[in-house]
């Protein structure tokens, strides 16, 4: 779940931001005051805030300051159009995004949104990093052999394979790849870390070229294109989507 902070002294346009971002995956919280921001932030976190350089009056470029000294989240701040210089000092604080109003709602979406994706593949790579330290980062149990995820069905002690109740034959190399995957789930596996991990899992020795057509089959077979995400020039994750 994407959680957003408003900061905006204006109803009107806090309720408007508000409805523009609110969906199934987005939680979106509001305030009026920078006050009410600290407040907030000592009992919840957010992945982006998005506030007024001046709200109600108070030093947004001082909250900015503060925040950014002791967090990593990400801030988009909206600006006056005709102040240049307090936009440069917005960015110089820290800010990850600034947009001069008056400014269109879909643009600071994508602004958002990026600010969002940047994050997640931060985290990706932390965790990505941890694998290749030990091996393994915060995946499934692994003493679970079987994993069910939204109609797959993976029994790797009696290598049964089954989407949507229909059986799929994966080699026994497949098989380590995708335990080694499910098992990690929404970690992004650098390329040669999954090597070294499937020699040991395998004792095979395999190359880039075979891995990247070995996920692609895999992918193929399980019809698992929503599942199985490519990181270019990086490696390969299993997508965490909510379960149904």
């Amino acid at each position: 779940m994407n959680k957003i902070l408003i900061i905006e002294d204006n109803l009107a346009l806090s309720e408007r931001l508000c409805m523009a971002f609110m969906d199934r995956e987005t939680l979106v919280t509001s305030c009026s005051t920078i006050g009410a921001a600290r407040d907030l932030l000592q009992s919840e976190q957010f992945h982006v805030i998005i506030m007024e350089a001046i709200v109600h009056g108070e030093n947004g470029v001082a909250f900015l300051q503060d925040l950014k000294k002791n967090s990593q989240i990400s801030v988009v701040v909206l600006a006056p159009n005709d102040d240049q210089q307090s936009i440069d000092i917005i960015m110089r604080m820290g800010a990850d995004d600034c947009l001069m109003k008056p400014f269109n709602i879909t643009a600071l979406k994508a602004r958002v949104g990026t600010q969002i994706r940047k994050k997640r593949l931060e985290s990706h790579l932390e965790r990505s990093r941890r694998f290749e330290a030990i091996g393994t980062a915060f995946g499934e149990d692994s003493s679970e052999r079987t994993i069910l995820i939204n109609g797959y069905v993976f029994d790797f002690d009696n290598m049964k394979f089954s989407r949507m109740g229909e059986p799929v034959d994966l080699s026994e190399v497949e098989q380590a790849l995708l335990r080694i995957l499910v098992e990690n789930k929404g970690v992004v596996l650098r390329r040669n870390a999954l090597l070294s991990r499937m020699k040991l899992d395998t004792h095979q020795e395999l190359d880039e070229f075979v891995l990247d057509g070995m996920v692609r089959l895999l992918r193929e077979k399980l019809k698992a294109a929503d599942y199985i995400k490519t990181v270019y020039g990086i490696g390969y994750f299993w997508e965490n989507k909510v379960e149904i």
